[in-house]
C-alpha cells in the first residue's frame, strides 16, 4: 500500500483520534474521482483529475478560473469524520480561496481555505474541516481563488478521512504477492561482444561548420552523394532549395497572434516552423554547393528570428503544463531551433561580424535560455558548486526511471547551440545530461523508459546527432557503459513484429522500421558497423532536406551487403513488462510492466497479437487535445484485457509469473494487484502450433461486475444462442470510463460456446468463447468503428476462456470448454483440433507452485 500514504496530516489525526484514519478518496481503496469545469473555466487536460489524490502536492489538476468541481465516488456508503484540502507548493499558481463541499445526504458547507504561506512547504499547506456524515459520495466546487502571477492553478490535495477499516476490507487473504516465478526466457538485451567505435572526427577550434559536421565531413559527404543512393537525393535538395529561395519569409508578430494557443499544428507555428526548415536546408546546400545564393537566404531569415526573438512573449497555449516563446511548449521551441542553429554553423564564415552578434545574442542565447529556463553559465557555475567533477561524473547507479523524451530535444539544441557558438558550457551542460538519459532513460532490455516505441524512436532523432555533435568535441557517449546506448538501436529488432511494423503500445501509433523515422539508423551503422542494421539502412528514405521531425541528415547512400535474415525468439522485456511469444505464424505480447508515465495507458494485461498483420493493436492515437484521448484512447476498456465495476484500472504494475517457449508452445502467464480495489486480475496467454489459449481470471473480496474485452481490428460477425442483433440505436453501454463511446450492436447469452469472427487486416481471426453459466456477451462498436465483443460475468471469482484460430494456423477448433478439474484452485480450458484434445490447465493456488508443478501445464 506504499503507493497510497496518507497525507501527514492524516496520520496526525489518526493518532488523535486513537484509531486509524484511512482516505476513502484514494483510488486503491475504493475512491474515485472525476472533474468538471464551469462555464467558461479552462482545464488542462493533461493533468488528470487522479492528481488530487495522489499524495503530492506539486501535482495538481490545472484550471483558469472558477468554479469547478470534483466528485468522489466512495467504494461504499460510509461515515466520513473530516475533509482535507492541501494547497500545491508553486507560489505562482493561483489557489481557492472559498469551496462548498456536497455531501450525497443533502448537506452542504461552505469552507474559507487559508492563502499559502511564505515560504510554502515544500508539501503543501493543509487544512481539517469536520464532516461526521455517512455518506456515498462527495462533491467539492472551488468558488474563488486567491490572486497570483498566473491565473491557473489548483488544489494540490483532496483526503476524504474515514475510520472504516478499508484496506482490510480489499484484503485477499489468500494472495502471496511473493509466490515464485518461473521465467525462462531469451534475453531481450543483446549481450554480445563490445563492439568498437567509431567516431566522427574532432572540430577544430575557431573552425566552421562544427556542430552536425566537420568541413572534412562536408567533403565526404558531397562524394558519397555519387554513389548509387546519392544522385536523386543531391537534385532533391537543390529542388527544396530553390522553392524555399522563392518563398518570402513571413515571419509572425511578436504582437500575436501566438502560436500553438489551442492546436499545436496551427498555422501560426506552422509558419516559424517552414522559416526554420527553410534556414536548415539552404545553410546545407550553400555547404555542399558554395552558391551564395543559399548563404543569403539563410542569412536573411536568420537575422529575422535574431533582431524579433526577444519580442515574443513567452506564452502558454494548448499545453498548459509548459509555456516558451516562438511556440507554446519547450519541446517545439528546440525542435523549432535545432535547423536555425545548423543553418547558423553552415554560413558562420559568410556572416559578418555583427550578424553573428546579432543571431547570438538575439537568437541563440536567449533561445537556450528559454528552453533549459537557466541560463547556462549561471546553471554551470552552480553545478560546479555541488559537484566540481560534474562535467565527467559517471551517474550510473543501476537505477532505471522514466524520462521524458522531449528532454532529448532540449540536450539536443543545447549541445549544437554549444558547438556552434563555442559555448562549452552549453556542450558540457548537455553532454552530462545525455549521459544521464543513457544511464537512466534506456531500461535493463534496451528500450526507452517511457515504455511507447514511437517515443523511442522519436528519442534517438534527437540523440544520436547529439551524440555525434558531443564526440566532435571530445565527449564519447557513445562508447559510454560499454555501448549502452547501442541497445536503443537493437532493442526494437528484438520488439517489432515480422513484418518491420512494431506494436504501438502506450501513447505512440504503431512504428515503421524501414521508414523515415529509423532514417537514424545511419548512426548506428557509422559508428558500430553492425550488420543488423544494414536492412534498416538500406529500406530507410534518404534525405538531406529538413523535414518535420527530421532534423538531421541521411548519412550512408551506398547499398549496404545485408546478413541472413535474422529470427528473433520468443523472450521477456522485463523491466518494461513486454512478454512476447513468437512462432512461424503468430506473434503475441502480453503487457503487464509499469504503467508508462504521462504516457500510459490503464491497460495492464493487455494482449496484442499479429498473425500476417496487426490483429489487434492499441486503441486509435488521438492528439493530446482530442477529448477522446482521455474519454477513450487511455481507457482500459478500449484494449483487450479486462475492467471490474465498469471502471478503468488504476496505474500500477503486474508480475510476470511463468514465461516458458518450447516448440509448439509458448506459455505466459501475469497477475496484477489493486489496478482495481480488491481485485487481482490473472491471465494465461499459451501460443500452440494450432491455436492461442487465452484464459483470463478476476478475483475479488466481493461481488464485482468483470467486463473481459475482446478487441481487435475489422468487422465483427458472431454465432451465439439467443443473441440479438442490431441494436445500434440503444444509449451507450456506460457513462463514463470509455463506456460512453461503446453502443452495443448485439447482446448474447454466454452459457453456452459461441463463436465470433473479426475480419482483420491479417484474415479471419476466429475467437470462440467459452460458455459460463451468467456470463453475457455485449457486441459494440468504439468511436473509431472498433469492434469490440465484452464477456461480462457478476460474481467474486469471473473465469473467461476464449480460443484464437486462424486458417493458416491449422484446421477448425472444436469442442472448447472451460474445465474445473477437481485440484484446488485449478482451472483448465479444453479444445478439439485435427482430431486431438488439448488442455491448458491453470493453477490458482502458489503454495502447491514448484519446478515440477509450475502455475500452468499444457496437456
Amino acid at each position: 500500500m506504499s503507493r497510497y500514504l496518507l497525507l501527514i496530516v492524516a496520520l496526525a489525526l489518526a493518532a488523535a483520534a486513537q484509531e486509524p484514519l484511512h482516505n476513502a478518496a484514494l483510488p486503491g481503496l475504493g475512491g474515485r474521482v472525476t472533474v468538471t469545469p464551469g462555464p467558461g473555466v479552462h482545464r488542462n487536460t493533461g493533468t488528470p483529475a487522479e492528481s488530487i489524490v495522489d499524495g503530492n502536492a506539486h501535482t495538481r489538476v490545472v484550471f483558469t478560473g472558477v468554479p469547478y468541481t470534483y466528485r468522489f465516488e466512495l467504494l461504499e456508503p460510509m461515515r466520513l469524520e473530516s475533509i482535507v484540502f492541501t494547497t500545491t507548493d508553486l507560489p505562482t499558481e493561483v489557489t481557492p480561496s472559498a469551496v462548498t463541499v456536497t455531501l450525497s445526504d443533502g448537506t452542504t458547507h461552505e469552507f474559507a481555505l487559508d492563502p499559502r504561506p511564505d515560504p510554502i512547504p515544500r508539501g503543501g499547506h493543509a487544512m481539517t474541516f469536520p464532516l461526521g456524515a455517512t455518506v456515498e459520495w462527495v462533491e467539492v466546487t472551488a468558488t474563488a481563488n486567491y490572486e497570483a502571477e498566473n491565473n491557473w492553478g489548483g488544489l494540490g490535495e483532496i483526503a476524504l478521512l474515514t475510520a472504516l477499516d478499508l484496506p482490510g476490507r480489499l484484503t485477499l487473504a489468500d494472495w502471496d504477492p511473493d509466490a515464485p516465478t518461473f521465467i525462462d526466457a531469451a534475453p531481450a538485451a543483446d549481450t554480445a561482444d563490445v563492439l568498437p567505435v567509431t567516431l566522427p572526427p574532432r572540430a577544430e577550434p575557431g573552425v566552421w561548420p562544427r556542430g552536425m559536421y566537420t568541413p572534412s565531413e562536408i567533403d565526404a559527404l558531397r562524394t558519397n552523394l555519387d554513389l548509387p543512393r546519392g544522385p536523386a537525393v543531391r537534385a532533391h535538395l537543390a529542388t527544396v532549395s530553390e522553392q524555399a529561395l522563392e518563398r518570402v519569409p513571413d515571419f509572425p508578430d511578436p504582437a500575436g497572434p501566438m502560436a500553438q494557443m489551442t492546436d499545436r499544428s496551427d498555422e501560426i507555428g506552422a509558419r516559424h516552423d517552414r522559416i526554420s526548415r527553410d534556414v536548415g536546408t539552404l545553410g546545407l546546400a550553400y555547404a555542399l554547393t558554395g552558391d551564395e545564393r543559399f548563404a543569403e537566404g539563410t542569412r536573411v531569415r536568420l537575422l529575422g528570428y535574431g533582431e524579433r526573438y526577444v519580442d515574443y512573449p513567452e506564452h502558454t497555449g494548448v499545453n498548459r503544463q509548459d509555456a516558451s516563446k516562438v511556440f507554446a511548449q519547450r519541446l517545439s521551441e528546440a525542435m523549432w531551433l535545432v535547423p536555425l542553429l545548423a543553418g547558423y554553423d553552415y554560413v558562420h564564415d559568410y556572416l559578418s561580424p555583427a550578424d553573428r552578434q546579432t543571431i547570438v545574442e538575439g537568437l541563440i542565447r536567449p533561445a537556450i535560455t528559454m528552453i533549459r529556463r537557466r541560463v547556462p553559465a549561471q546553471e554551470a557555475a552552480e553545478r560546479t558548486q555541488r559537484n566540481a567533477d560534474w562535467r565527467t561524473t559517471d551517474p550510473y547507479t543501476g537505477e532505471f526511471r522514466t524520462m521524458g523524451n522531449w528532454l532529448n530535444w532540449y540536450n539536443y539544441a543545447t549541445i549544437l547551440a554549444g558547438a556552434v557558438i563555442e559555448d562549452q558550457d552549453m556542450i558540457d551542460l548537455a553532454a552530462a545530461d545525455l549521459r544521464e538519459a543513457i544511464a537512466f532513460g534506456i531500461s535493463p532490455d534496451g528500450l526507452w523508459g517511457e515504455g511507447a516505441i514511437g517515443y523511442q524512436l522519436f528519442a534517438l532523432q534527437a540523440m544520436a546527432p547529439a551524440l555525434d555533435i558531443a564526440a566532435r568535441h571530445g565527449v564519447d557517449l557513445w562508447s559510454y557503459r560499454d555501448n549502452r546506448f547501442l541497445q536503443m538501436f537493437e532493442s526494437p529488432l528484438r520488439y517489432a513484429y515480422p513484418d518491420g511494423t512494431a506494436a504501438g503500445i502506450n501513447d505512440s501509433g504503431r512504428a515503421s522500421l524501414g521508414g523515415w523515422a529509423t532514417m537514424v539508423y545511419d548512426y548506428a551503422w557509422l559508428r558500430w558497423q553492425d550488420p543488423r542494421f544494414a536492412g534498416l539502412v538500406n529500406e530507410s528514405p534518404r534525405q538531406l532536406h529538413n523535414s518535420e521531425g527530421v532534423a538531421y541528415q541521411s548519412q550512408v547512400y551506398d547499398e549496404l551487403p545485408e546478413p541472413p535474415s535474422i529470427e528473433y525468439p520468443s523472450t521477456v522485456f522485463g523491466a518494461l513488462g513486454y512478454a512476447i511469444a513468437r512462432d512461424d505464424t503468430k506473434f503475441a505480447l502480453l503487457d503487464y510492466g509499469p504503467h508508462g508515465g504521462v504516457h500510459g495507458h490503464y491497460d495492464k494485461l493487455n494482449l496484442i497479437l499479429f498473425s500476417g498483420d496487426e490483429l489487434g493493436g492499441e486503441p486509435v492515437f488521438h492528439r493530446y487535445e482530442d477529448p477522446l484521448h482521455s474519454e477513450w484512447t487511455i481507457q482500459t476498456v478500449a484494449h483487450n484485457t479486462a475492467t471490474v465495476n465498469g471502471l478503468s484500472q488504476i496505474p500500477g504494475t503486474g508480475k510476470l509469473l511463468q514465461f516458458s517457449s518450447a516448440p509448439g508452445a509458448t506459455i505466459m502467464r501475469a497477475e496484477a494487484m489493486g489496478l482495481s480495489p480488491g481485485a487481482l486480475l490473472d491471465r494465461t496467454v499459451v501460443v500452440l502450433d494450432g491455436a492461442i489459449v487465452d484464459l483470463y481470471r478476476v478475483r475479488a473480496t466481493r461481488p464485482v461486475v468483470a467486463d473481459r474485452t475482446l478487441r481487435f481490428g475489422g468487422t465483427l460477425a458472431g454465432t451465439a444462442v439467443g443473441a440479438t442483433f442490431g441494436l445500434a440505436a440503444e444509449a451507450p453501454i456506460g457513462a463514463v470510463n470509455g463506456y460512453q463511446h461503446l453502443r452495443p450492436s448485439a447482446r448474447a447469452d454466454g452459457s453456452q460456446v459461441s463463436d465470433w469472427r473479426w475480419q482483420t487486416a491479417g484474415g479471419e481471426l476466429r475467437a470462440t468463447v467459452a460458455g459460463t453459466p451468467g456470463q453475457e456477451l455485449i457486441a459494440a462498436a468504439g468511436p473509431d468503428n472498433d469492434a469490440l465483443l465484452i464477456l461480462r460475468q457478476t460474481a467474486p471469482v469471473a473465469d473467461f476462456g476464449v480460443v484464437y484460430q486462424m486458417d493458416r494456423w491449422g484446421p477448425a477448433v472444436t469442442g472448447v470448454q472451460l474445465l474445473t478439474p477437481g485440484a484446488a484452485g485449478e482451472v483448465g480450458l479444453q479444445y478439439t483440433q485435427g482430431g486431438v484434445t488439448h488442455r491448458v490447465l491453470v493453477n490458482h493456488d502458489s503454495g502447491t507452485w514448484s519446478e515440477d508443478n509450475k502455475p500452468v501445464r499444457v496437456e
